[in-house]
């Protein structure tokens, strides 16, 4: 069983909010349930893929932040969320675990997905 350990976001982020290795978020002692008005659950369509987003606080601001890129922000410095796309090993963008997250150039991950659809289609 993995232990759970908590990280702060980086600067520019409401420092109050803490990610987790599991994939939870939460702010000073309140853990935000995916179900909780302040997260959102989007299906691929336009301009964010499927999976939890949070609204939360970053230069006076208030974006919508997908779980799995506040987790890899959290826990691998190497990860840009401006420059990178999240590649969920299972398939399941609900499983935000840091385990099960990978990432690389966003233009690979868009020929890897192609590749993969011609694969089923192929099949």
């Amino acid at each position: 069983m993995t232990r759970e350990e908590w990280a702060s976001l980086p600067t520019g982020f409401d420092p109050e909010y803490k990610v987790s290795n599991l994939g939870r978020v939460k702010r000073g002692r309140y853990f935000l349930d995916p179900h909780a008005l302040s997260m959102r659950w989007f299906r691929k369509s336009g301009n964010k893929s499927a999976g939890y987003y949070l609204r939360m606080r970053q230069n006076g601001k208030r974006p919508y932040w997908a779980v799995a890129d506040l987790v890899l922000l959290a826990f691998r410095p190497d990860f840009d969320a401006t420059r990178h796309a999240v590649h969920f090993k299972d398939g399941d963008p609900c499983n935000a675990r840091l385990s099960n997250l990978t990432f690389g150039p966003a233009e690979f991950q868009r020929i890897k997905k192609r590749i993969e659809a011609l694969k089923s289609i192929a099949a």
